[in-house]
């Protein structure tokens, strides 16, 4: 049995996504070590992104415009 990398990467993407986002009421504080953790843990997974970027480019091209096309069509309801 083979792993196929590109029959995972919507579901990586979409995890990468929920992953980054912020919450509303977040503030960083560098002081706060949480924060800073919080801050080191986003910083992995946006190289998880690169990473699939170079790995699977158009694939993830696709996903990037289905993302900002979701966005597009709730900013506009």
């Amino acid at each position: 049995m083979r792993f196929h990398f590109a029959e995972y990467i919507p579901n990586l993407f979409w995890c990468i996504v929920k992953e980054t986002k912020y919450h509303l009421e977040f503030q960083f504080d560098p002081e706060d070590e949480d924060e800073s953790m919080i801050e080191d843990y986003k910083e992995e997974i946006r190289k998880l992104l690169t990473t699939m970027v170079r790995i699977a480019p158009s694939n993830t091209l696709d996903l990037i415009r289905e993302y900002w096309t979701q966005i597009f069509e709730y900013l506009n309801t």
